[in-house]
């Protein structure tokens, strides 16, 4: 004989029994007050996803208008270019939004949050675009974190932003391999949400932080995207 179900409302959780007296537990879900909605890139040089959180309320029309044409495309991961995804259907909060911002799990970039106004996203389809020509277009526009043309407010906290030297780009600290130890140290706790060129080559960090300046990054992220690099590549 099967043994009747029961539910217990408490504090937005539900308890269940099944036939087998076997206990279950879901949290009910509320939408939010301030919702997020998020933009997912998979890139395949950096072998990583990355979300985007963006604010919802205020940016409705540009969105759906992005999510349209993000679905038109037929996503493949081919080499040296990404996949983009917009779900509007699950939103979060705000909350949740800035938590995800602060797990240290990537090795090229955060996940990033923007509370600011989303401008219209043209990725110039043409109906004689093939399929692998609208990735690249993509790509071309919202790659690696490009969608901060788009969007301003990104929600950084000042502990996630690397310490500067100096204001002046042409800071003469010495950012070599053969800096202190301490040089060392503080990079594992400087942190940025900025991408990294596609072709970085250099002998130390004081070459990479050159070579960066011409992805428009300041110096102080500039910085501390070098060391990053620079510490993961060995």
């Amino acid at each position: 004989m099967l043994k009747v179900y029961w539910i217990i409302y408490n504090n937005m959780s539900v308890e269940t029994k099944n036939q087998n007296n076997l206990s279950t537990k879901r949290t009910i879900l509320v939408p939010p007050e301030n919702p997020y909605v998020i933009l997912h890139e998979t890139n395949e040089e950096e072998m990583e996803s990355w979300y985007y959180f963006l604010k919802w309320k205020g940016n409705e029309k540009n969105l759906i208008d992005l999510e349209k044409q993000l679905s038109s495309v037929r996503w493949f991961l081919y080499p040296g270019l990404g996949t983009f995804d917009l779900d509007l259907e699950h939103k979060v909060s705000e909350y949740t939004a800035k938590e995800m911002t602060k797990p240290d799990l990537n090795s090229c970039t955060f996940h990033r949050k923007f509370d600011g106004v989303l401008q219209p996203i043209n990725l110039n389809f043409q109906n004689k675009d093939k399929n692998k020509r609208k990735i690249k277009k993509v790509c071309e526009i919202l790659g690696i974190g490009s969608i901060e043309n788009f969007i301003d407010e990104e929600d950084i906290d000042p502990e996630d932003l690397a310490e500067e030297n100096s204001g002046d780009e042409s800071s003469s600290t010495d950012f070599s391999e053969t800096d202190s130890d301490s040089s060392t140290d503080d990079s594992d706790h400087e942190k940025t949400h900025k991408k990294k060129s596609n072709e970085i080559k250099a002998r130390n960090i004081k070459e990479l932080t050159e070579q960066l300046k011409n992805t428009g990054m300041n110096v102080k992220r500039r910085q501390a995207m070098a060391k990053r690099m620079k510490k993961n590549n060995g």
